[in-house]
């Protein structure tokens, strides 16, 4: 009997210490799954990155013009980056103006423009100052806006973000 205790008691700890060597195995295989998983979320944020670089459009105001016999004011947008639709736009602050909108976006290719007509209500457009918000999006559907600072009859961007 003493001896089958002996037995016994050995095969238990060698049954415990192999028990806990697979816990270690298993230990270290879990740790490995960790460590790939957050190289290809790491690999996926890099990707995603690339996609919206090459997808991004890049939007600019050429300028613009005024014509001043009926107070008309032309705001020329241009994309030097990829293919983007301009979804809407308003005006945030200053002079009066009204601009004529459309139902639908309204795409602009690579290196093309779109000219947004307006008036002025109030004064010539030379003299106008405004602010207005252009909101955009590209292919993948991400969203942008830029905001266009008018003044002395010419507009800038002062402002682009990703939203």
């Amino acid at each position: 009997t003493i001896i089958g205790v002996i037995i016994t008691v050995g095969f238990t700890f060698l049954s415990i210490k192999k028990l806990f060597e697979k816990d270690e195995q298993k230990e270290a295989q879990i740790q490995e799954l960790s460590n790939q998983t957050s190289q290809l979320i790491k690999q996926n944020e890099l990707f995603e990155k690339r996609i919206r670089m090459s997808v991004k459009p890049r939007i600019w105001c050429n300028g613009g013009g005024y014509s001043g016999h009926d107070n008309g004011i032309k705001v020329d947008i241009a994309n030097r980056g990829e293919l983007c639709f301009i979804t809407s736009f308003e005006v945030l602050s200053g002079d009066e103006v009204e601009f004529t909108s459309w139902k639908d976006k309204v795409g602009i290719k690579k290196e093309k423009n779109l000219m947004i007509h307006g008036r002025s209500l109030e004064k010539h457009p030379k003299d106008v100052e405004f602010k207005m918000k252009v909101n955009y999006s590209d292919i993948e559907g991400y969203k942008y806006e830029s905001i266009i600072h008018w003044k002395k009859g010419t507009g800038d961007i002062i402002e682009t973000k990703e939203l």
